[in-house]
């Protein structure tokens, strides 16, 4: 899991946002019609996010096959082999789509 700072207003707002959220799901307002086509935005916006997140985890992962050690101090790292170059496309071509998944949504 990663850590992330944020200042105590926003901590506050995020667990009043949370508590209230909460509350009115308790009391059945995510029975209400209208109340999934009003998240509906939002789920998808988070399902993009996720989707763009495992893409980059996977680029990371793929490329890192391909990564040679330093020769020496100071001698940086370096990528290797043609199955970078077809890492990186096969990264883009999902980047293609994931905007056309967003264009089609607004």
């Amino acid at each position: 899991m990663d850590t992330v700072q944020v200042n105590t207003e926003t901590l506050r707002q995020l667990q009043e946002a949370q508590e209230t959220l909460r509350a009115l799901e308790a009391a059945g307002v995510d029975n209400w019609e209208g109340f999934s086509e009003a998240l509906a935005p939002i789920r998808k916006r988070i399902h993009l996010r996720e989707r763009i997140h495992e893409e980059i985890e996977t680029l990371l992962a793929d490329l890192s096959e391909y990564v040679d050690a330093p020769a020496g101090w100071q001698a940086g790292y370096g990528i290797c082999g043609d199955g970078a170059f077809d890492v990186v496309i096969s990264f883009l071509d999902c980047v293609d789509e994931i905007k056309k998944e967003v264009e089609e949504n607004e």
